[in-house]
């Protein structure tokens, strides 16, 4: 079982990687723990895009319906994104079909 300063330190080492992989794409991104100083918060674990709730998970055990519901629970009016990745696995995103057709259709109109 891993500690929960572990667990923690983890996690927030994950945002991290996430946010550099996508500044290294020219998206502005930026960690929310440093901005919520230890308050509850039911906001996305990154900022990255208008619109986008963005919940950040890095488990060896996929755990994926209790992450995608996490996302949805918390992400409002935003488009609930679940980014994850196993141990030297590559980054991966999972969001709901609708949402991923309707952001193709305003990309395509766009």
């Amino acid at each position: 079982m891993v500690s929960g300063r572990r667990s923690r330190n983890k996690g927030a080492n994950a945002e991290r990687e996430l946010c550099n992989i996508l500044k290294a794409h020219g998206i502005q991104a930026q960690r929310t723990a440093p901005l919520q100083a230890g308050r509850e918060s039911t906001d996305a674990d990154v900022l990255a895009f208008d619109g986008i709730f963005l919940e950040v998970k890095r488990h060896e055990a996929l755990r994926m319906e209790e992450w995608c519901k996490e996302a949805e629970s918390q992400a409002g009016e935003r488009v609930p994104v679940v980014a994850w990745r196993r141990n030297n696995q590559s980054w991966r995103v999972s969001l709901p079909l609708d949402d991923f057709v309707d952001l193709y259709l305003r990309q395509e109109a766009a």
